[in-house]
């Protein structure tokens, strides 16, 4: 076995995904938490008004550092120790803006549209590990089921809530309370910082785009009759094929070396 600490085998598919599906769950339960009691979580206004003089708290804090220590954890194991997939390269590029607009936004005192980010995304990510763990544990009848319900999930925080109402407020409401004449288009105007951030919101989404695309095409190939797959695995099932052979092959050999 090579590749990882255990190789590309389903048990480390596995305990990758069920970490990855613990801590979403607990993000998203310690994310609401740290601004249940906030505005900004119902009122995205609240997320500019008074701007820098924002207070950010002890749960919130503690909050955005845990969500940075985790993105360079998974960013540090995406490299090193997981299982390179087909969208190894995105998922690099998605760890690295995700980072990088944490450290932005907590330097300019974003914390409050951050915050926001982050629960909408950590909460779509609980529904995307149990997907896969529905898949590995072959539960194909309750995959069909769940992943109608995932992509709803993904389309309403990732395709709506997040263009229609994050990125809208950062570009229409931001500038008129923060400062009536900033012009994003004029890019010498300062602060430039918030161009920066503006152009990382719009990565994610252009990520979130392609996803969606693979997404629609897994649908259309199971709607052809197909089995509910993920596209990212495309690069590595091989290998889990050649595993599984040859320990199948290793076994039929041992048997009949007993019975000679």
């Amino acid at each position: 076995m090579t590749g990882g600490f255990a190789g590309k085998t389903k048990f480390k598919k596995v305990a990758e995904t069920a970490w990855r599906f613990s801590y979403f769950s607990f993000a998203v339960g310690l994310g609401y938490w740290a601004i249940n009691d906030s505005e900004h979580l119902y009122d995205i206004i609240q997320c500019w008004t008074n701007w820098p003089y924002q207070h950010i708290n002890d749960k919130v804090w503690t909050y955005y550092m845990i969500e940075i220590g985790f993105y360079w954890a998974l960013l540090f194991s995406q490299i090193f120790f997981d299982i390179k997939r087909s969208d190894f390269w995105q998922m690099i590029l998605h760890h690295g803006i995700t980072i990088f607009l944490l450290f932005i936004s907590f330097s300019i005192n974003f914390v409050r549209v951050g915050t926001l980010v982050l629960i909408s995304h950590d909460f779509t990510d609980i529904f995307i590990e149990f997907a896969k763990l529905i898949r590995y544990a072959g539960w194909n009848t309750t995959l069909e089921y769940f992943f109608v319900i995932f992509m709803i999930v993904w389309i309403g925080t990732r395709l709506v809530y997040y263009p229609f109402w994050i990125i809208y407020s950062v570009v229409f409401d931001a500038p008129a309370l923060i400062e009536k004449t900033y012009s994003w288009t004029n890019i010498t105007q300062s602060p430039i910082v918030p161009r920066i951030l503006l152009g990382m919101l719009l990565g994610l989404l252009v990520l979130h785009i392609f996803w969606t695309i693979l997404l629609v095409n897994i649908a259309i190939k199971s709607i052809k009759g197909g089995e509910l797959g993920d596209a990212r695995e495309e690069g590595d099932s091989d290998s889990d094929v050649e595993l599984e052979s040859s320990s199948s092959t290793d076994s039929e050999t041992e048997k009949s070396k007993k019975n000679k």
